[in-house]
């Protein structure tokens, strides 16, 4: 028994190392990828919350004006009514019928009593009724020969009527009052349905708008078409404590129905109106406080988000969405005044339309770069937190220009070019009094940090700044590279990230000036102190310098234009000539 127990296997195979390795891997990987799965769901659900909640509020705002309006057509009612003069009528109608009858009754009682009254003898009856019966066929007789009727006049009295009937039927007579009833009950598609009717019935008739009997009919409902659209246009206008009380589809709804009705330039003034309402109540709803940065950050989010929500909606309404992607990209060149539009016009010209869009936005835009230059371009925010607002601008109108095909990028570089211009200025200024100052002060002396753990912190800010000197540290604690060197580098790179931000199409050569000069004004003191006697036993020290300077840190520099601007200006590329001994 002891045998065959000592036979069997104790111990189960165990998972190595790398297995539990992998299979932790694939956990970590499943963790990520439900993380990730999840936060899409959230993100997907946060907006259909947020665009459910948006419809609600437009519902409900919706549903408010339509019971005020409930409300005022029950007022309307009962006051009518109250003024109803219907009952005032009923007496004397009544009266007028009784006398009416009492009238027949006595001319019958008179005929009666004619007749009754005075019986005479009994053949005058029969004299009577005969001499009556051959008048009355004699009448008749007239009234059926041919030579007491004339055709021609009868023709002419039916054709009259006929044309009468055919060039002014009923319903164009009870327009006026349908079109006021369409009004009144908010009725909008109809009333416009009834206009188009009017209009078609007119260009069918071209003599019945002629007739100057027919000027009275058509003035008042020329009258009630200005009603309705001054009443439709009240969808669109802005109530100053509630900007948001209309939602899109009732703007959109409001939009259609005026360029059914030929002012389509009012629909566009009208809309945009609307659109530049809400954006100054979002912008306002914006606290003016925090730092820098992320004011400008949070209102630029807002206000093209608000943009391109616009331009959106502009492109629904206006039945351009499905356009824009065959048209292109617009630039504000495009763009007219809306002013210069006709308010009546005869056809919804899409271009026009896409045109007043385009103006729109590029007004909004020039409002809002006036007050971001209020407050980047200022001595209180350095360049570099200068540069990183500006390059949230030009991000958002990329943006502008890939989702909703408006390009602005080229007229924000063009309102932005002075302070950009300035920034550079000042930073190139600062960093060649930086490089004057330590030149001065240069000794050529390797630098001592003491100890291993102070060039462990150094070797850490060198290597967040992506310089690896590694290579150049000895005795532990001692660097090959003086401290104008690496200070030079530090500094050199900071302005290099920020400065190419502010790369723009009117820039671009400022900026690259503003890398080069300083560059080379830092190679021009290494060269002179090379061919300085003073510092003949630095020498190999300076060399060692040099070499850094162009092996590693320019290389960094080449790489990282070449990543931003996919090609290297000249300027930089020369620096790389080794011109010193």
């Amino acid at each position: 028994m002891l045998d065959s127990l000592t036979e069997l296997p104790l111990t189960k195979p165990s998972v190595g190392v790398e297995g539990l390795q992998q299979a932790r891997e694939k956990v970590k990987n499943l963790c990520e990828e439900t993380n990730a799965l999840l936060k899409k769901n959230v993100y997907k659900n946060y907006q259909l919350f947020i665009e459910t909640s948006k419809e609600i509020s437009f519902l409900k705002s919706e549903m408010s004006s339509l019971s005020q309006l409930i409300n005022e057509e029950q007022n309307l009612i009962s006051s009518l009514q109250e003024m109803s003069i219907c009952g005032d009528r009923q007496g004397p109608l009544s009266s007028s019928m009784d006398k009416k009858d009492l009238t027949i009754n006595n001319m019958d009682d008179r005929r009666l009593s004619g007749t009754t009254g005075k019986p005479g003898t009994p053949g005058r009856m029969g004299s009577s009724f005969t001499s009556d019966t051959s008048n009355s066929f004699d009448k008749i007789d007239q009234c059926m020969s041919p030579i007491g009727v004339n055709f021609g006049e009868s023709e002419m009295l039916e054709e009259e009527c006929q044309s009468d009937s055919e060039m002014a039927p009923t319903w164009l007579i009870e327009l006026s009052e349908d079109l006021d009833v369409c009004i009144a009950q908010r009725n909008f598609e109809d009333a416009v349905n009834l206009v188009h009717k009017f209009n078609d019935h007119f260009a069918l008739y071209p003599k019945f708008c002629e007739d100057p009997s027919q000027a009275d009919l058509k003035n008042k409902i020329n009258g009630q078409i200005e009603d309705l659209i001054k009443a439709v246009s009240k969808e669109l206008e802005i109530v100053p404590d509630r900007p948001m009380q209309n939602g899109p589809r009732a703007a959109r709804r409001a939009v259609n129905l005026l360029i059914r009705l030929g002012r389509s330039s009012m629909a566009t003034e009208l809309f945009l109106a609307q659109r530049s309402a809400i954006l100054r109540y979002c912008l306002m709803q914006q606290k003016k406080e925090g730092a820098t940065l992320p004011y400008i950050e949070r209102m630029s989010t807002v206000f093209f988000t608000n943009i391109q929500e616009s331009c959106r909606e502009f492109q629904r309404a206006f039945g351009l969405a499905n356009t824009t992607s065959g048209t292109g990209t617009l630039s504000s060149a495009d763009s007219i005044s809306l002013n210069n539009m006709n308010d009546k016009m005869s056809g919804f010209s899409l271009s026009l339309a896409m045109a007043c869009l385009v103006s729109w936005v590029k007004k909004k835009l020039k409002h809002y770069l006036d007050s971001f230059c209020g407050h980047v371009f200022t001595t209180q925010v350095p360049p570099s937190i200068a540069s990183e607002c500006i390059a949230i601008v030009n991000h958002q109108c990329k943006k502008l220009r890939s989702n909703v095909h408006i390009d602005l990028v080229f007229y924000c570089d063009q309102r932005l070019r002075p302070g950009i211009e300035k920034i550079i200025n000042e930073s190139r200024d600062k960093l060649m009094e930086a490089i004057k100052h330590r030149c001065s002060n240069d000794k050529w002396f390797p630098q001592n940090f003491g100890n291993k753990a102070a060039m462990t912190k150094f070797l850490e800010e060198m290597k967040e700044c992506n310089l690896n000197v590694q290579n150049f540290v000895y005795d532990e604690c001692r660097l090959s590279l003086t401290s104008n060197t690496t200070s030079f580098a530090k500094s050199y790179l900071h302005c290099l990230r920020d400065l190419v931000k502010l790369s723009t199409l009117f820039t671009h050569k400022l900026m690259v000036n503003a890398l080069v000069t300083p560059f080379k004004a830092h190679m021009r003191h290494i060269d002179k102190c090379l061919r300085d006697d003073n510092f003949r036993s630095q020498r190999k020290l300076i060399v060692i310098n040099a070499n850094f300077v162009l092996d590693t840190l320019l290389p960094m520099v080449i790489q990282y234009c070449n990543t931003k601007f996919n090609s290297v200006p000249d300027e930089i590329l020369s620096l790389s000539i080794r011109d010193y001994c």
